[in-house]
């Protein structure tokens, strides 16, 4: 009797050993994958945020080029028409004939604009480079248009003067060259002004994804993670959820230095291409550096520099 008893008992052992070795082997493989799933799912957001930081870099930088190409060939373009504009009268009746810039719109990425980047104050300005992308794009259009229509409409004035000989065809030369001045006028600090805020909101990007990429990447993260410069990062990040205001002038001081130092940048291009354009009016090398001080006063205007940032940029 006990020997069946053990008999059964080592039987009912090895069932179960065999039920345990079955469950455990279904089980073993949903375990792992349970316990690997997040981990694979949180490098690949890495992967993924790494990607986006680098993709912004190179967009931003794309920007930043295409800003400075345009404000070249836009202030030569403006120069040519202001000289005509200021042009003494004389016998010749016609529209003024000259290059317009190339057609080539800062580029927008509607594509990276929509990735994650996992931060709240990036993204939140990737979005508005975005906006600031469409309308300078939409600005510079429709200064096209305007120019075109302007000279198109004068043409027409100009031709219909000609048909009828009690008109005056001088009167209306007169009006076309004050048209131009203020065309130009309105245009230069239209574009400037747009260009300063492109410079602004380019800068707090491109800024913000080098601050994601030092904080989430690389060997000396940790490092970057004890910085006074992430620290004041963070902070901002709070601040735009609790005072969006206060956070709009945060942002500006924070990056204010790498702002102004783009911003120097293109205050050198448009002095360089004003000084280029009065050297070739004019002919001569010393005329040219007589005006060094006025190109710089009128382009620091353009751009509505403060007194503040006037001394930074003369350090």
């Amino acid at each position: 009797m006990e020997s069946v008893t053990i008999q059964n008992l080592i039987y009912l052992l090895k069932e179960w050993q065999t039920l345990v070795g079955a469950l455990v082997g279904a089980l073993l493989p949903m375990v792992v994958a349970l316990l690997i799933y997040p981990i694979q799912k949180y490098r690949k957001k890495k992967q993924q945020q790494k990607e986006t930081l680098r993709r912004i870099e190179v967009y931003t930088s794309q920007v930043m080029n295409d800003m400075g190409d345009t404000l070249k060939d836009w202030l030569g373009f403006i120069d040519r028409i202001k000289d005509e504009s200021t042009r003494e009268p004389d016998k010749q009746i016609g529209i003024f004939l000259t290059n317009t810039p190339l057609s080539v719109p800062v580029l927008y990425d509607e594509k990276l604009i929509q990735e994650k980047t996992y931060d709240i104050v990036l993204h939140n300005f990737l979005l508005n480079m975005g906006k600031w992308v469409r309308g300078f794009n939409a600005l510079l259009n429709e200064k096209y248009r305007s120019y075109s229509a302007l000279q198109a409409e004068t043409q027409s004035q100009i031709s219909h003067a000609r048909a009828l000989k009690d008109s005056n065809p001088g009167e209306i030369m007169k009006n076309y060259r004050q048209i131009l001045a203020k065309y130009v006028e309105a245009t230069e600090k239209s574009l400037c002004m747009s260009i300063r805020n492109g410079i602004e909101v380019t800068t707090i990007v491109k800024e913000s994804a080098n601050t994601a990429l030092k904080n989430n990447f690389g060997f000396k993260r940790w490092a970057y993670i004890l910085t006074k410069k992430n620290r004041s990062y963070k902070k901002l990040k709070k601040l735009s959820i609790d005072d969006y205001s206060s956070f709009q002038d945060a942002v500006s001081l924070h990056f204010q230095n790498t702002f102004l130092k783009n911003l120097k940048l293109y205050l050198q291009i448009s002095q360089e291409q004003k000084k280029q354009f009065i050297k070739t009016k004019n002919g001569n090398t010393d005329d040219n550096n007589d005006y060094e001080t006025k190109i710089k006063k009128e382009v620091l205007s353009l751009f509505n520099i403060t007194d503040e940032e006037k001394k930074l940029l003369e350090e």
